[in-house]
């Protein structure tokens, strides 16, 4: 990414203007920066205001990040509806903990309450996410400015399911050779590997244990 087209293309923010292979490199480019494994996806290119392309840090890049940098994310305002004019929101506030330094940075939510069954979940996420960024000091978009965004919470949810397949894939691929091996073990030594790898997964993907036992126990009957 150092043709003098592009640096100018990227000096404009016209991502859109790139072609898909510059694309690619610019996502691998971000990814580098950050320390990021590209193969789970963690930056999305969302459709922006003209026609621009505007690169945005989804749930799985900032719940790497913070296991990465030692950060605890805790919701110190729970999730409550809130009326804002004649709107009704659910509301909360995460805060982050730099648990080496002591320093944080706290973060307030806002989701539309839309959705019952999974606006309390939805709007943690994002307070936790945006809390994230900001003590961190990433110069990404923001939720706030992501909601304007005509399919947004679309590819923000499709992101979110091709980020956990690759964790789901990762994991089976790293269990493929073991598993033979295990046939002749003890019980307990096949549940404890399994719990483990179990347990890693829901780490990975940000997800719960019993997600994470019932995705990869389908992938492998698969």
């Amino acid at each position: 990414m150092t043709s003098p087209d592009m640096l100018a293309i990227l000096a404009r923010g016209n991502i859109a203007s790139l072609s898909e292979e510059d694309r690619t490199r610019y996502i691998l480019a971000l990814c580098d920066a950050l320390g990021l494994d590209p193969r789970f996806k963690p930056i999305d290119l969302i459709p922006g205001q003209g026609g621009a392309l505007v690169p945005y840090l989804n749930r799985g890049a900032t719940d790497a990040l913070a296991r990465r940098e030692g950060i605890q994310r805790v919701i110190v305002s729970p999730a409550m509806v809130v009326k804002i004019g004649a709107v009704e929101c659910v509301q909360c506030t995460a805060r982050a903990t730099d648990v080496k330094t002591g320093r944080w940075e706290e973060s307030t939510a806002t989701v539309l309450l839309k959705d019952h069954a999974n606006v309390y979940m939805k709007c943690e996420t994002k307070a936790k996410r945006r809390a994230t960024i900001a003590l961190l000091g990433i110069g990404f978009l923001d939720e706030a400015e992501l909601d304007g965004i005509r399919g947004a919470d679309a590819l923000a949810e499709n992101a979110r399911a091709q980020a956990l397949q690759a964790h789901v894939e990762a994991t089976v691929e790293r269990m493929r050779p073991v598993l033979p091996t295990l046939a002749g073990a003890s019980e307990d030594t096949r549940r404890a590997y399994w719990e483990s790898q179990r347990a890693q997964l829901a780490i990975d993907a940000g997800i719960t244990v019993r997600e994470a036992q019932a995705v990869l126990k389908a992938a492998i009957q698969r």
